[in-house]
């Protein structure tokens, strides 16, 4: 924009000293020249601005879905996740579901380790804010069993996502390609803030299923350095708005968790 303006100006500025130094003596007359047509306006440089990020926070739950992720870390199978939404229940004065993931170890996990997690979210159903949450470990190393176990709950006024809460966020999100957004996931006491941008309609690579995909990245602190890693998530482009897939890019190499299978509580 700039350099045009100052073309423009040059320009101006040669043709105004062209009719400044022309021959003063009179010239016979001639006749008229034809006008000419008026220049085309200059053109513009279009400037759109980035669409505001927006807080996800509402994240109404589906009882009784149920769904199985496997993971793979650098192509090779690490593990599988499977997810279960449960049916409507009370909790603090409050209607609540418990959703559950139980994570094994598989491949060359499994080689290694009997590895065994399990993450269990009590949410508010209307809401969707975690109320409270408990994770629980098992792993052997060398022949040595270790058990890991961390709990805690929030106040009302919280507002805490984790994991489960915080998928479920970003499935409420209807957007349109452009739109950016952010959520916080809570890991035990650890924030995790996530920024999202829809980056449009594509096809599953593996699925083969209409999705929505989301672009971000997120600040994973490893050995004490910031560690910005790049991750994409797809959503089935549909009413149910499934979690199809999601692939983080770290420094060691690529993390996968694919939709493996999905029951609806239709099903």
């Amino acid at each position: 924009m700039r350099s045009l303006l100052l073309v423009l100006l040059v320009l101006l500025v040669l043709l105004a000293g062209g009719c400044a130094t022309a021959p003063t003596a009179a010239a016979p007359p001639t006749a008229a020249a034809p006008p000419t047509a008026a220049a085309p306006p200059a053109a513009t440089k279009l400037v759109v601005e980035p669409a505001p990020v927006v807080e996800l926070v509402a994240a109404p739950l589906t009882p009784g879905e149920r769904m199985a992720f496997e993971l793979s870390f650098r192509g090779v199978s690490v593990g599988l996740v499977e997810t279960t939404v449960g049916q409507p229940g009370r909790y603090d004065d409050r209607t609540a579901v418990i959703i559950q993931s139980r994570a094994t170890g598989t491949g060359v996990v499994e080689m290694i380790t009997n590895y065994i997690g399990e993450l269990t979210t009590t949410a508010d159903l209307d809401a969707g804010f975690a109320l409270a949450m408990h994770k629980e470990e098992w792993f052997e190393v060398l022949g040595e069993r270790h058990h890991d176990r961390y709990e805690r709950s929030y106040r009302r006024d919280e507002e805490v996502h984790d994991v489960h809460t915080g998928i479920h966020a970003i499935r409420a999100w209807q957007s349109r390609p452009g739109d950016r957004a952010k959520v916080t996931l809570t890991f035990a006491s650890e924030p995790l803030p996530l920024e999202l941008l829809d980056a449009g309609r594509s096809i599953h690579p593996y699925l083969n299923t209409p999705a929505v995909r989301y672009t971000g990245t997120f600040d994973c602190v490893c050995e004490g350095e910031n560690d910005m890693v790049p991750f994409t998530i797809w959503i089935s482009d549909d009413t149910a708005r499934v979690p199809l897939g999601i692939h983080a890019k770290t420094r060691w190499g690529t993390v996968r968790a694919e939709l493996a299978e999905y029951s609806s509580p239709r099903d």
